[in-house]
């Protein structure tokens, strides 16, 4: 076994791991989250190498990754993915038709992009095979700046995937094999992620901005929830302060607005604790993220006939939300799962580790 890292940089956190890899499997040994400082990525999306640098090649050091092979895993609004369906031709010839095939869907020059592929099943017919196969297309600055700071952070760029091909190599680790249908769900703070797959086939993938940030910002905007309480409340287990309760609970203006709000919190009125005097319990409503789910499945099954999604797979920080899985799960009757790394179920952490270990899986 080799020890190896991966690391994938993201909006509000890099994640970076280290362990063993053979072939396709990856043993966890480490791992960081990094906070980014602020200023790291500018307003196009460009990343700030001098900001970067200095956490990340800290944690590197401390964790033994200096000079090893980096898995790096690329999350960026610029990258482009199609799924297409290719004949059943040797490599040189799929290289040429994913080529051509790029030049008419890229919006400039494809120069300008790294074009890569991946063939993800083979579709038979009685008389015919083709591929199935995800093209991916990423601006070369995008790369070339990401690719430069692991360097900077003395580790060796040993292979450069995309977020939705890391994503479907995790996968791989819950995917229920007897369902072919799969969406993932990625909760993070800034943007809430979607990437549906067909069993042999990358279908889609939408980003909203329905995530925890905009939770945040309404229950502050509309009810003075402070974001910390409110993150306290989702994420530890903390009822809110009763001051806060109180005064929402009083307020019938907001309490009314609460109840027609698309994203509102209500009260359980009839579950009171008299001995303690408590007040009712605040409920968090996650119809902006459900909503967002049945847009998807609606999206997939008017393309795929006759299907449906099978399972939903949850990660991101966000995705240990109290209550979100069960509400989830609720809404559409389906089977639906934290992607938490084997081993570590009870480390709501390794939620976030997705795709940098996703990156080293798939090689």
């Amino acid at each position: 076994m080799s020890k190896v890292v991966g690391l994938e940089i993201g909006l509000t956190n890099t994640k970076f791991v280290i362990g063993n890899k053979t072939k396709s499997k990856f043993e966890l040994s480490d791992y960081r989250i990094i906070k980014n400082p602020e200023g790291m990525h500018d307003y196009e999306g460009h990343l700030n190498v001098s900001e970067a640098a200095p956490k990340i090649a800290q944690a590197v050091k401390e964790l033994g990754g200096t000079r090893k092979k980096c898995y790096l895993t690329i999350t960026s609004p610029k990258s482009i993915i199609r799924n297409r369906l290719f004949p059943f031709v040797s490599k040189k010839e799929l290289d040429a038709m994913v080529s051509l095939e790029a030049d008419q869907f890229l919006p400039y020059d494809a120069n300008s992009f790294y074009i890569d592929y991946r063939i993800l099943g083979i579709q038979e017919t009685a008389d015919q095979k083709s591929l199935n196969v995800m093209v991916v297309a990423v601006p070369k600055d995008i790369i070339d700046e990401q690719v430069a700071l692991v360097e900077k952070c003395n580790m060796r760029v040993a292979c450069v995937n995309v977020f939705v091909d890391s994503v479907h190599s995790y996968c791989g680790l819950h995917k229920d094999t007897s369902t072919g249908n799969a969406l993932v769900v990625d909760v993070g703070y800034e943007h809430l992620r979607l990437i549906a797959f067909g069993e042999y086939e990358y279908f889609a993938n939408i980003t909203s901005e329905n995530a925890i940030r905009s939770f945040e910002d309404f229950y502050f905007e509309q009810y003075n929830i402070p974001a910390d309480a409110l993150n306290d409340y989702l994420f530890k287990g903390i009822e809110l302060p009763s001051d806060i309760v109180k005064k929402f609970k009083e307020d019938d203006h907001q309490r009314d607005f609460a109840s027609l709000s698309f994203n509102s919190g209500t009260f359980d009125q009839e579950n009171q604790n008299e001995e303690d005097g408590r007040e009712s319990q605040f409920v968090i409503d996650y119809a902006p993220i459900t909503n967002e789910i049945k847009k998807m499945i609606g999206f997939y099954k008017s393309r795929k006939y006759g299907n449906t999604v099978d399972q939903i797979l949850l990660c991101g920080g966000g995705a240990y939300a109290k209550g979100l899985r069960q509400a989830i799960s609720d809404e559409f009757g389906i089977k639906t799962m934290s992607m938490t790394y084997p081993g570590q179920e009870n480390n709501k952490d390794s939620l976030l580790l997705t795709t940098a270990i996703g990156g080293v899986i798939r090689g």
